[in-house]
């Protein structure tokens, strides 16, 4: 288990709570928030922005710095394991914390720069809470008012399902924040798992084809039918739709859009006014629609 925090962070404005970096195996960077913007902004003496950011490299970026920073040591690493530790850049202590998300064979490296506080006196109070319920939003969680309200401990633990991905007090029957915590597998609502990882609100118009159903093939003339569809929020684990038919439950589906096409199973539906609402599981994401999926997350959140 990480040992996230070992001393609290100075409070900030919610939503300047930490730096996020995410890059491939090749030091591209396919997701930078403005907090890491700013961080490289300080070190480089650049004029950088997101939107300049990018799809540019690490080296592209930090130059023959970049074996200074961070990120730069990390990629040089042949051993790129998950780690947790304290690292002083420019004037300001913080605590990194670099995950490894494989997905279908390729490996992401997730960075996160908390600072931490350095020196006595600063208010302890929402410190946690706050960058708690950030990293949660990061992740694509959209209830997670109810974090605000947990105890200092029970964000600390928070703060390490939510950067492993999974529950972390084993078995989960034993963890103390089981009645309280909606992310336990046994009493909450939410799974700490990939499939909500980067989901963000999109507008995309695409086209539906039914593929098969719970356990059987559709005709064909069925198959070949297009359906008019909208997307309205999307992750590498699956995408939400608004279409005018109701789809079976459990049936197989491909989705085009111009970014990107991928299969996937149906695994909710619900009607709204008019029309129907259709939760889609992808299946089989090869690391080429991945990566077309990851451009359209992280361009949607540069355009908020």
């Amino acid at each position: 288990m990480l040992s996230i925090f070992d001393n609290a962070a100075k409070k900030m404005p919610r939503g300047a709570a930490f730096a996020h970096l995410v890059i491939d195996e090749a030091g591209k960077i396919l997701y930078a928030n403005r907090e890491f913007v700013d961080l490289a902004r300080d070190f480089t003496r650049k004029k950088l922005f997101i939107k300049g950011v990018i799809g540019k490299t690490v080296k592209e970026i930090f130059g023959k710095e970049t074996m200074n920073t961070v990120v730069g040591t990390f990629l040089r690493k042949k051993d790129k394991r998950s780690f947790s530790d304290d690292f002083m850049i420019g004037d300001r202590l913080y605590q990194v914390v670099v995950e490894e998300v494989v997905e279908n064979d390729q490996a992401y490296y997730e960075f996160f720069y908390f600072p931490m506080a350095e020196t006595e006196g600063y208010s302890k109070q929402d410190i946690l809470q706050n960058i708690t319920y950030e990293l949660a939003t990061q992740k694509g969680f959209a209830d997670t008012d109810w974090i605000l309200t947990a105890s200092d401990e029970h964000c600390k633990q928070l703060i390490t399902c939510l950067i492993n991905h999974e529950h972390t007090t084993l078995p989960a029957g034993c963890c103390p924040y089981k009645l309280r915590c909606k992310f336990n597998p046994e009493q909450g609502g939410l799974q700490l798992d990939r499939r909500a990882y980067y989901r963000t609100k999109v507008f995309l118009q695409g086209e539906l084809y039914l593929t098969a159903l719970k356990d059987r093939p559709v005709p064909p003339q069925i198959e070949m039918k297009k359906i008019l569809c909208q997307a309205h929020d999307l992750s590498i684990g699956g995408i939400r739709l608004s279409l005018r038919v109701a789809l079976p439950a459990e049936s197989v589906v491909r989705v085009v859009f111009d970014e990107f096409t991928c299969e996937g199973t149906v695994v909710w539906t619900q009607k709204q006014g008019e029309e129907w609402l259709a939760g889609i599981r992808f299946l089989d994401v090869d690391p080429d629609q991945q990566y077309s999926i990851i451009r359209v997350v992280t361009r949607s959140r540069i355009t908020k």
